[in-house]
């Protein structure tokens, strides 16, 4: 079973992830139970905060 949070769907950009790959097994984190919901949730939204602010510190750096 794998498991792909995304915040929005994009489906062509994750089967490009997965292109060319022989081994379709990728891991990074192993559970043995799912998390909650309110879980994943934080997690997604803590990971998209993230991503903007590097997102944005690179905009600003091109602009220099």
């Amino acid at each position: 079973m794998g498991l792909i949070l995304c915040t929005q769907k994009d489906e062509a950009l994750a089967r490009y992830a997965m292109d060319g790959l022989r081994n379709k097994l990728l891991v990074r984190e192993y559970l043995t139970a799912s998390p909650a919901e309110s879980e994943l949730a934080f997690e997604v939204n803590r990971a998209r905060a993230v991503l903007v602010r590097h997102v944005e510190a690179r905009r600003m750096a091109r602009r220099k």
